[in-house]
Protein backbone atom coordinates (compact mmCIF):
# COMPACT_ATOMS: atom_id res chain seq x y z
CA UNK A 1 0.00 0.00 0.00
CA UNK A 2 1.32 3.37 -0.96
CA UNK A 3 0.85 6.61 1.22
CA UNK A 4 -2.48 7.43 -0.15
CA UNK A 5 -4.25 5.11 -1.93
CA UNK A 6 -7.48 3.07 -3.03
CA UNK A 7 -8.80 -0.70 -3.69
CA UNK A 8 -12.03 -1.82 -4.92
CA UNK A 9 -13.70 -4.98 -5.24
CA UNK A 10 -15.40 -5.55 -8.34
CA UNK A 11 -17.81 -8.19 -7.03
CA UNK A 12 -18.77 -6.67 -3.62
CA UNK A 13 -18.49 -3.05 -4.66
CA UNK A 14 -16.34 -2.56 -1.52
CA UNK A 15 -14.27 0.44 -1.88
CA UNK A 16 -11.24 1.24 0.50
CA UNK A 17 -9.03 4.32 0.38
CA UNK A 18 -6.56 5.66 2.89
CA UNK A 19 -3.87 8.37 3.22
CA UNK A 20 -2.12 10.81 5.25
CA UNK A 21 -2.86 13.99 6.90
CA UNK A 22 -0.72 16.73 8.09
CA UNK A 23 0.58 18.20 11.09
CA UNK A 24 -2.48 20.40 12.96
CA UNK A 25 -2.18 22.91 15.61
CA UNK A 26 -4.45 23.23 18.79
CA UNK A 27 -8.20 23.82 17.66
CA UNK A 28 -7.34 23.29 14.07
CA UNK A 29 -9.63 21.58 10.94
CA UNK A 30 -8.03 20.02 7.38
CA UNK A 31 -10.32 19.18 4.44
CA UNK A 32 -9.64 15.75 3.03
CA UNK A 33 -10.24 14.91 -0.17
CA UNK A 34 -10.59 10.87 -1.48
CA UNK A 35 -9.11 9.67 -3.74
CA UNK A 36 -11.89 8.36 -5.55
CA UNK A 37 -15.61 9.47 -5.08
CA UNK A 38 -18.07 7.05 -3.27
CA UNK A 39 -21.32 5.97 -3.70
CA UNK A 40 -21.89 5.66 -0.35
CA UNK A 41 -19.80 5.87 2.53
CA UNK A 42 -19.13 3.38 5.27
CA UNK A 43 -17.07 4.99 7.67
CA UNK A 44 -13.84 6.96 8.27
CA UNK A 45 -11.31 6.49 10.76
CA UNK A 46 -8.35 8.50 11.88
CA UNK A 47 -5.19 8.05 14.04
CA UNK A 48 -2.71 10.24 15.37
CA UNK A 49 0.86 9.75 13.43
CA UNK A 50 4.30 10.32 14.82
CA UNK A 51 5.39 11.77 18.26
CA UNK A 52 2.68 14.75 19.69
CA UNK A 53 4.71 18.34 18.61
CA UNK A 54 5.11 19.19 22.35
CA UNK A 55 6.43 15.55 23.57
CA UNK A 56 3.50 15.66 25.63
CA UNK A 57 0.37 13.94 24.30
CA UNK A 58 -1.09 14.01 21.47
CA UNK A 59 -4.67 15.64 20.19
CA UNK A 60 -7.86 14.81 20.11
CA UNK A 61 -8.69 13.89 16.61
CA UNK A 62 -11.99 13.51 15.22
CA UNK A 63 -13.85 13.17 11.95
CA UNK A 64 -16.64 15.82 10.73
CA UNK A 65 -18.68 16.20 7.82
CA UNK A 66 -18.30 12.97 5.67
CA UNK A 67 -19.42 13.57 2.45
CA UNK A 68 -18.86 11.14 -0.76
CA UNK A 69 -15.67 13.24 -2.11
CA UNK A 70 -13.92 13.56 1.20
CA UNK A 71 -14.35 15.17 4.95
CA UNK A 72 -13.07 17.17 7.67
CA UNK A 73 -10.36 15.87 9.94
CA UNK A 74 -10.72 18.10 13.51
CA UNK A 75 -7.97 18.48 16.33
CA UNK A 76 -9.43 19.68 20.02
CA UNK A 77 -6.42 19.74 22.26
CA UNK A 78 -2.61 19.62 21.82
CA UNK A 79 -0.78 19.58 18.27
CA UNK A 80 -0.07 16.60 16.68
CA UNK A 81 2.66 15.65 13.88
CA UNK A 82 -0.09 14.49 11.18
CA UNK A 83 -2.44 11.76 11.06
CA UNK A 84 -3.40 8.42 9.27
CA UNK A 85 -7.01 8.14 7.70
CA UNK A 86 -8.86 5.53 5.74
CA UNK A 87 -12.23 5.09 4.22
CA UNK A 88 -14.69 2.13 3.38
CA UNK A 89 -17.54 2.35 1.69
CA UNK A 90 -19.56 1.28 -1.67
CA UNK A 91 -17.47 2.15 -5.07
CA UNK A 92 -18.03 2.17 -8.80
CA UNK A 93 -14.87 -0.41 -9.43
Amino acid sequence: MGVNGWRCDSGSKLLEQWGVGPAMGTDSAVSVSFNRPFLDVYGVNISQRNTPVNYDRGGSLSVRGITLSGFTATNNDHAVGGFYWIARGLGDC
